[in-house]
């Protein structure tokens, strides 16, 4: 989009802003992704909650407006914030302080978290954050590692399938006695093959269904769970090893061509 447009627009949003004053025109222009930080500014402190909510969620908002929406007395005004993409470390550190759960909930999935961050609201009293930082790729394998023996299994879920979990910690979570955490660990994409090898003969059908959804399951596992006593495995599986046979055929053109 060139310069001209850009400021056609925004000229254009603005005189919507100063021409009406009714709720629905206010919503349109607190939303726009093409509103200027000037004209989110002034909505920033709009008497409706709901222009407001709507300039949290703004990508255009600048970080100094979201500085200002972060001490809202609404909740919903904060979680906005904290989705922000523009909410810097400094405003995220003060939202994971809130008293509101899903405030810091975003704020430990928010990828801005700091490290240091997400190490203080692993200890969160809450299951639902310690969860959201399991979730987040910029928390450390450390804590990825508690949070993995977490007493909750929805937190121990969300370590499963996290991308940099440590093979240590998966090792413990692909013998967890929550069947749903065991089939997040097949789901991971990066999950070590002898681990899906282990996990392709769980007890548990669904643990084994994703086994055989998993394209780095290993040739003779899908083999085997083309055999499986459930009907569902056995065609999950037959069609994922159609796919592995075929990738492997193009790369093995590509190599000799």
């Amino acid at each position: 989009m060139s310069k001209i447009t850009f400021f056609l627009i925004s000229f254009f949003l603005l005189l919507c802003l100063e021409a009406q004053s009714s709720l629905k025109e206010r919503m349109k222009v607190a939303k726009n992704p093409f509103s200027t930080p000037e004209i989110l500014k002034k909505l920033a402190h709009d008497p409706s909650r709901s222009i407001r909510y709507l300039v949290a969620l703004n990508p255009r908002t600048p970080p100094s407006t979201l500085r200002t929406l972060a001490k809202d007395s609404w909740e919903y005004i904060r979680m906005g914030v904290a989705q922000n993409p523009n909410a810097s470390a400094k405003i995220l550190q003060i939202l994971s302080k809130d008293t509101y759960l899903h405030v810091r909930s975003f704020v430990a999935l928010h990828s801005k978290s700091p490290p240091l961050l997400l190490t203080k609201m692993a200890q969160d009293l809450h299951q639902d954050v310690r969860s959201s930082v399991a979730e987040n790729p910029s928390t450390p394998h450390t804590v990825l590692i508690d949070l993995g023996k977490d007493s909750a299994w929805y937190v121990r879920l969300s370590v499963a399938r996290n991308k940099n979990t440590p093979r240590k910690s998966l090792d413990l979570l692909a013998k967890d006695k929550d069947w749903l955490v065991r089939s997040r660990v097949a789901q991971n994409p990066l999950a070590p093959t002898d681990l899906l090898q282990y996990l392709g003969k769980d007890s548990y059908l669904k643990v084994r269904l994703e086994v055989a959804k998993n394209q780095r399951t290993p040739i003779d596992t899908l083999q085997a769970l083309a055999k499986d006593e459930s009907e569902l495995v056995r065609e999950k599986a037959t069609e994922t090893l159609s796919q592995v046979e075929e990738r492997i055929k193009k790369e093995d053109s590509q190599k000799n061509g």
